[in-house]
């Protein structure tokens, strides 16, 4: 019975977060919030700086890792329980989902042949990518 009371609290204190966020967005803008959209509106571009001339760009490969939409089926309640759990601990099902991968693989090790196979599969994957 305590943990289901501190279940309810914790998804309390998230409601009440949420509400109150809420209300600070819903707030009348200030002189100077009004001022700069005032003036955006009159010049939008104005801030605008001038992008840095073509020689002076760096030629540096993209170092955020690409991303792609990755799903499997799952019984509604293993859903719903995941998307309860990532909503109590202010997480995402992205970042949740990609530990439990990482985990899984990491505590799954596989045989030789299943290593080489996968190894092998990583590297072609990868150099498809660039």
């Amino acid at each position: 019975m305590g943990v289901m009371n501190k279940q309810k609290g914790v998804l309390l204190e998230n409601i009440n977060e949420i509400n109150s966020n809420i209300e600070k967005d819903s707030r009348q803008p200030s002189h100077a919030e009004k001022d700069f959209l005032e003036n955006l509106i009159d010049d939008p571009f104005a801030d605008i700086e001038q992008p840095p001339a073509i020689e002076n760009i760096d030629t540096k490969p993209n170092q955020k890792p690409k991303k792609q939409v990755f799903s499997f089926r799952a019984a509604l309640d293993n859903i719903a329980d995941w998307k309860a759990y990532a909503t109590a601990t202010k997480q995402t099902m992205e970042t949740i989902g990609t530990a439990a991968m990482n985990e899984y693989l990491e505590h799954h090790k596989l045989t030789g042949d299943e290593q080489a196979a996968f190894e092998a599969i990583k590297k072609i994957e990868r150099n498809a990518r660039l």
